[in-house]
């Protein structure tokens, strides 16, 4: 690297800036109450009742105050972090950790696939329903 005259000033600001904005993340709009932290069992997907999984669990979701989003997607865990703004809910980049799933997994990439292009939902005491393009797609009870 060629040291040039000035970049002793710079760099000491540039280091700084880079180390104040790694921190940073967008405020977030507070999550509604009875939303977040409620363990949400899904009861019906697309308007049919969910198939069962190959592992008898509920399919599942749960939003932690931290907008930290997990649950059971049929074959194994699914993580993901919520932006909530309003009524409009989006999950960013699903991740899932592969369990064995002797199985198909066509329930579980169903499932995601309707977490991931979800925009709205609605909740109540006792259920939550997301919409995906205005439409209820998931609909979870307590």
């Amino acid at each position: 690297m060629i040291w040039r005259p000035g970049w002793s000033r710079t760099l000491p600001v540039a280091m700084a800036l880079t180390v104040a904005c790694a921190g940073f993340r967008a405020p977030q709009a507070p999550v509604p109450a009875g939303l977040s932290q409620v363990n949400w069992h899904l009861v019906t997907l697309d308007g049919r009742s969910p198939v069962v999984s190959t592992t008898g669990l509920d399919l599942s979701l749960k939003l932690a105050a931290d907008l930290g989003a997990s649950g059971y997607a049929g074959c194994g865990q699914f993580g993901a972090v919520a932006t909530i703004n309003g009524d409009s809910l989006r999950l960013g980049a699903l991740t899932s950790q592969d369990l064995d799933c002797s199985g198909n997994r066509t329930l579980e990439r169903v499932y995601l696939a309707a977490l991931a292009s979800t925009d709205r939902f609605e909740v109540s005491p006792d259920s939550l329903v997301l919409f995906q393009g205005g439409e209820p797609g998931l609909v979870y009870k307590r």
